[in-house]
């Protein structure tokens, strides 16, 4: 991927920021540079378009560098190398370090991917329905001619009767099209990567539910040591201020000492 240039004009950027308006994030993104540095929220948009080939429980929320780069490899790896959009480690190291507009090109040249990969599958889309509906037409004859191919060979009477009426029966709509089983699948399986990403975000936030309550429960605890401190050493100042005797010094005059 080239990196020489990374300024877009203004309506690349209307572009890009409409269609990341409709991807949902799990924490805001105004600042595309920033908050795209430790890949995490470029694996929530690839979940989006390519979920079989993301787990986002693999990247970490990170602000040093070293986390945020091993976010990054990962990617790389494991989702950019399957889509033909490998990037070098010196892009990576850009996207890390918050380069401006280092994240807006690489968005950009994932919408443009997404969009011909669309086509694509629209194009192949529609040939798969075409057969489809020549294979429906095709096994429609082909079990007409069986009920048919019955009747020739000589079946008994009540078992012809049944046979005719259910040669009959049959129409084009009681076939089910192979298309729309397979747009059926498509649409099961994106509702299972969407469940799963769901899951994995409820399970991100109870874990943090969980951290922030461990936290306040040893704030909690601290505040309470320092409170039973402070009241013994109170007593204990009390306790050793009672426990000196009360001495008093006289001064003996000259006049009054023994003689040796």
């Amino acid at each position: 991927m080239a990196d020489e240039n990374w300024k877009i004009s203004e309506d690349q950027a209307e572009q890009l920021y409409t269609w990341i308006a409709t991807i949902p994030f799990s924490k805001p993104k105004k600042n595309l540079t920033r908050n795209f540095s430790d890949a995490v929220l470029m694996a929530e948009v690839l979940k989006v378009y390519y979920p079989r080939f993301v787990d986002l429980h693999n990247y970490v929320p990170a602000n040093n560098l070293t986390t945020k780069k091993e976010n990054w490899n990962i990617l790389n790896r494991k989702v950019f190398s399957k889509i033909n959009m490998k990037l070098s480690k010196d892009m990576i190291n850009q996207l890390a370090n918050s380069q401006p507009g280092v994240a807006e090109h690489l968005l950009l040249e994932l919408r443009s991917k997404i969009l011909k990969n669309s086509d694509h599958s629209n194009a192949l889309c529609n040939e798969k329905e075409k057969d489809s509906a020549e294979d429906d037409a095709f096994l429609l004859n082909e079990t007409r001619n069986i009920f048919s191919l019955l009747l020739s060979k000589g079946v008994e009477d009540a078992d012809t009767s049944r046979t005719q009426a259910m040669s009959q029966s049959i129409k084009p709509e009681d076939v089910v099209p192979r298309h729309v089983c397979t747009q059926l699948k498509q649409e099961l399986r994106a509702k299972d990567d969407i469940i799963s990403t769901l899951n994995c975000k409820v399970a991100y936030l109870e874990n943090a539910m969980k951290v922030k309550d461990l936290r306040i429960s040893n704030l909690a605890s601290q505040i309470l040591q320092n409170a039973v401190d402070s009241e013994q050493l109170a007593k204990n100042q009390t306790n050793e201020a009672l426990s000196k005797p009360r001495t008093r010094a006289f001064n003996i005059p000259e006049k009054m000492k023994p003689e040796e």
